[in-house]
């Protein structure tokens, strides 16, 4: 699996411009245009459709889709760009959400699967060895995986809507820590440093409980985001405001409402208030003009959105999707913007939108960058990679390099001589030992012998 990929695109002009205008070091004027979602099935016939992830399953540096049948007991993967099926699990009863992650530190992409019914399953690749990490806590409605306790491997974090329980289960005997033992109707987890202190807390909302709060790792003190959410089910984290805080995204299902939560005092932001059965909230860039937008699904509107920021201007992408639920962001075909990949409980379909615009530039303009810069990595947040892009001015020696909250490096990715130009680099959210990284913030930095420039983003998993 490669680790990272360095390119000189001076072919390509309509990125470099873009690039250059997000910089700021080009004059030549640039006008994205979006709204255009191309739509492609990925499966038609994947009866209740629930959980769903996007991952280089097969070290391919292609993203292939993760999903989950409900009605059919089904765990599965589609192989891009075919969607060829390959079945991880064909008898796993009530099967819902999922995620994804390198579970046994052996380089190789491995899925955690829940039953509602109650279980929480790890399939260890290639093969698909299942391993039971809990097969007692009922009403699985989310998973995630982090290193929860800084022993660089993946833990597993759940939430049980029926047994109110927030938990993480610490690898690799997955021993059981309560985070939460009465959240009533526990739905949506989000796990990532809150406070910046270098330990992976814990965003979680509670459907019948109605309410959003975090828990602050290690004791897991509860802070309450908002009390009074009308059947609060999902959340996402990211820096809405760009004031180096983390802030929260819900939705509340029963209120038909979509928010924002400002830190540090949690004053709530309306983005919609009249979106049916809002269910799953997704975060990021959409429109590539460095802030952070929203993606939701209305499970009972049928419908998938997006909120341009930061008017939370509202653009329609699927209106027909019957039982729209699970909802996910990423770079689908390798264009260098975002597409939407989505499913649909009712309609037992498994989608994604191509997200096309078109742009137009005026005033040729030479792709000699005037002086260094560093743009916002591309997407952010972002899962499982993200496109870091920087100009050069002139013959330099350059050093890109990865930092955690702490100040301690997690990667070199590059460090060497570089003509004038627009470069891009990726990071696949791996340290220089090839081992994934938590959720979180980290920092990355451009050094010269001229310069020195460092921007954050959010590794979300």
């Amino acid at each position: 699996m490669k680790r990272c990929k360095i390119t000189k695109k001076s072919s390509c002009m309509t990125l470099c411009f873009l690039v250059a205008i997000l910089c700021g070091t080009l004059t030549g004027i640039l006008t994205p245009a979006y709204g255009q979602w191309t739509k492609h099935v990925i499966d038609d016939n994947l009866d209740g459709a629930a959980g769903l992830y996007v991952a280089d399953m097969d070290g391919d540096d292609d993203l292939d889709v993760v999903a989950s049948g409900y009605n059919v007991n089904i765990v599965l993967w589609y192989e891009s760009p075919s969607w060829t099926k390959h079945v991880i699990d064909g008898n796993l009863q009530e099967a819902a959400d999922l995620c994804v992650g390198d579970m046994f530190d052996n380089n190789t992409l491995d899925v955690v699967a829940t039953r509602y019914i109650g279980g929480i399953m790890c399939y260890e690749a290639p093969s698909w060895t299942m391993h039971s990490v809990d097969d007692r806590i009922g009403g699985i409605q989310n998973v995630q995986v982090a290193d929860m306790d800084g022993d660089d491997d993946l833990d597993v974090v759940a939430s049980g809507h029926d047994s109110k329980i927030v938990r993480w289960y610490e690898a690799p005997l997955w021993t059981m820590h309560t985070i939460d033992p009465n959240l009533d109707g526990a739905r949506g987890i989000s796990v990532v440093d809150m406070n910046s202190d270098g330990t992976m807390d814990v965003v979680a909302a509670g459907r019948y409980a109605d309410k959003v709060c975090w828990y602050e790792a290690p004791l897991w003190t509860t802070h309450t985001i908002d009390p009074v959410l009308d059947g609060a089910i999902d959340v996402s984290v990211g820096d809405i405001d760009d004031d180096n805080d983390l802030d929260v995204v819900a939705a509340g299902m029963d209120a038909h409402d979509v928010v924002w939560y400002e830190a540090p005092l949690w004053t709530k932001h309306i983005i919609e208030t009249n979106l049916r059965g809002a269910r799953k909230v997704s975060i990021a860039d959409i429109d590539s003009d460095n802030d952070l937008d929203v993606v939701v699904t209305g499970m009972d509107a049928n419908d998938v959105v997006w909120y341009e920021a930061p008017l939370w201007t509202k653009h329609i992408i699927e209106t027909n999707l019957r039982g729209a639920y699970f909802v996910h962001v990423a770079d689908m075909d390798g264009d260098g913007d975002l597409d939407v990949i989505a499913d649909g409980h009712y309609a037992g379909d498994v989608l994604w939108y191509e997200n096309t615009f078109i742009v137009g530039v005026e005033n040729e303009t030479p792709l000699v960058p005037a002086e260094y810069s560093l743009c916002q990595n591309y997407p952010n947040p972002f899962n499982p990679s993200t496109e870091i892009s920087f100009s050069v001015p002139y013959q330099s020696h350059v050093k890109i390099s990865i930092y955690n909250v702490l100040g301690e490096i997690v990667r070199e990715l590059i460090s060497t001589e570089y003509s004038p130009g627009i470069y891009h680099v990726k990071w696949d959210g791996t340290n220089d030992a090839n081992a994934p990284v938590t959720s979180g913030v980290y920092f990355y930095q451009i050094k010269t012998d001229e310069v020195l420039i460092t921007k954050k983003m959010m590794l979300l998993r």
